[in-house]
């Protein structure tokens, strides 16, 4: 509630206080950003479908200083702003091996390892909306109401025995509403500051185990969490070009 009060209060000061800069009738803008972020989640996997009542618990958080991201921005009629912003996109692959040292054979022996191959996409839309489009000034107050998919792809195989192949796929899905400032140096280059809150976040994962030993209920793992006002904090600073 406290969040939904600060979005009202922004919405009406800023829509009494500033006016237009004139380039928000520029139909194309590209701009850069850091976007830097903390977040904090639980999810919970439960095996009660197979007959016990165990659940497993995996916690995690990640905090975020530096994430270069690209958006670009088109003019509406209405002298609004639709955003597609590129927040992550990353393939990677990386080959782990652990040995140590038998002292009665003397010889290096292989304990365990794993060739993991990565993926990582986040995108996100958001429409913005301007306020005061009729006066002139160097500050351009706006807000934003967004959505950020999100899709990571984990797949590590081994190449040590008896070590077995895991995927791992986790799907996140955002609501943001973004209260945003931008101030123009020159008619074509602009400053902006923005704090996404978000509203609404739902994590779907998906783990499967390749060890044919053990029942098929028990490779495979789905877990999911629906959370309002998440522990996930962020903002973005960032420069933009007008065309």
């Amino acid at each position: 509630m406290k969040r939904l009060i600060f979005f009202f209060v922004f919405a009406t000061v800023i829509n009494q206080g500033w006016g237009q800069n004139q380039n928000s009738d520029n139909g194309f803008r590209i701009k850069l950003n850091n976007l830097a972020f903390f977040e904090e989640f639980q999810l919970v996997n439960s095996w009660s479908e197979i007959g016990t009542a165990s659940e497993t618990y995996y916690d995690y958080s990640n905090i975020c200083i530096l994430n270069p991201t690209i958006a670009i921005q088109m003019a509406t009629k209405r002298k609004n702003l639709h955003e597609i912003e590129l927040i992550d996109f990353s393939i990677g692959k990386n080959e782990f091996k652990e040995s140590y040292f038998n002292n009665i054979y003397e010889e290096v022996i292989p304990r365990r390892g794993y060739n993991r191959n990565s993926m990582n996409l986040s995108l996100k839309y958001e429409y913005i909306y301007t306020f005061n489009k009729q006066m002139e000034s160097k500050f351009l107050p706006s807000i934003g109401l967004g959505v950020n998919p999100q899709y990571l792809n984990l797949t590590s195989k081994p190449v040590i025995q008896p070590d077995w192949q895991t995927d791992n796929k986790l799907f996140i899905f955002r609501v943001q509403i973004t209260p945003r400032i931008s101030y123009f140096l020159t008619s074509n280059i602009f400053f902006d500051l923005s704090i996404p809150f978000t509203v609404i976040d739902f994590k779907y994962n998906y783990y499967y185990i390749r060890n044919y030993t053990i029942m098929e209920e028990l490779r495979t793992s789905r877990t999911d969490k629906f959370s309002l006002f998440p522990v996930y904090y962020s903002g973005r600073i960032g420069i933009g070009f007008l065309f």
